[in-house]
């Protein structure tokens, strides 16, 4: 976190949640040539006991840097405990729900870049009223697990969370299922889909998108195979759920992107009319594979309907 203070550059702590950039600290203690009071320094030092020991000699453990990070933002991002624990226990009541600017808390942080322990501390600290705080975009401490492939704090915030954090969604209306989804990330989608139950598994985004598209057109086999597993009795719905914009069902983003693993694994499922299913533009997914130029997707198609390929509709 403090490494490149000395330059101009900005620095991305979790893929541009929290930027850190050469600025002045918003403290009126006194600060070195880098902006940092002697708290800051020593947080960002990890130095748990100098940190103990400037607040027992009167600084504020509540302090923020010119970016609106404290000292237990700093705790998180390097995942010290020991710093945590110094800093919950000498600072002041409200200091755990304090937010930079970006509307991240130091649970965010810790849950972000897989600090299992630090978030622990933070969550029995913080409570309910802690994890179950999202930012304006919809991001929540649950979604930025799932989205960086952190399972083991997934799997702690569903336990302490519950359904009322496991069903929070992100602004687009993305659930954190969608998220994992999206990223490949097949072991928390498992952990969320035995949490979130089919209610989880169908939900969609405002774009109409499920979990199953969006896993579909990023490529991630496995955890398709996963995703219609899951849904047992509601396959041939799930299959066939369109998004919002273009009417693509899963075989049809699996064709645009060229996904032929995919495509086969889809077809090998036998729902009844997903391969005659037609977009917005009456294109089926053959037609659609054939105008993208996706010769796998068309030629897996055609092998198992048994027919040639057809120009899209103009």
């Amino acid at each position: 976190l403090e490494k490149n203070r000395d330059e101009q550059e900005q620095e991305t702590l979790v893929h541009g949640d929290v930027s850190i950039v050469k600025s002045g600290t918003c403290s009126g203690e006194a600060k070195d040539g880098n902006s940092m009071t002697a708290l800051l320094r020593a947080a960002s030092d990890q130095n748990w006991k100098e940190v103990k020991k400037l607040i027992l000699g009167g600084a504020d453990p509540g302090v923020a840097d010119g970016q609106g990070l404290t000292a237990l933002h700093y705790a998180a991002f390097y995942g010290s405990t020991e710093l945590s624990q110094t800093l919950l226990e000498h600072g002041p009541s409200g200091l755990i729900f304090r937010e930079a600017p970006d509307e991240t808390t130091s649970l965010f942080l810790a849950c972000g870049n897989g600090h299992l322990d630090v978030a622990k501390i933070l969550m029995e600290a913080g409570g309910k009223a802690l994890l179950l705080k999202a930012r304006t975009d919809g991001m929540t401490c649950l979604y930025i697990a799932c989205q960086e492939g952190r399972l083991k704090i997934v799997k702690a915030l569903i336990e302490a969370g519950g359904e009322a954090l496991l069903f929070k969604t992100e602004r687009d209306g993305c659930s954190c299922l969608y998220s994992a989804c999206q990223n490949g990330h097949l072991e928390i989608a498992k952990a969320l889909i035995k949490a979130g139950g089919e209610a989880l598994l169908l939900k969609t985004a405002t774009s109409g998108y499920s979990c199953l598209y969006i896993a579909c057109k990023k490529g991630h086999l496995e955890v398709v195979k996963a995703l219609v597993k899951a849904s047992g009795d509601s396959r041939a719905a799930f299959l066939l759920m369109a998004d919002s914009a273009h009417g693509y069902s899963c075989l049809h983003a699996a064709c645009y992107f060229g996904h032929v693993t995919i495509v086969d694994f889809l077809l090998s499922l036998s729902c009844p009319g997903l391969v005659g299913l037609r977009d917005r533009s009456g294109c089926t997914a053959l037609e659609l594979a054939v105008a993208a130029g996706k010769k796998g997707a068309a030629e897996a198609i055609r092998a198992a309907s048994g027919r040639p390929a057809t120009p899209r509709p103009s």
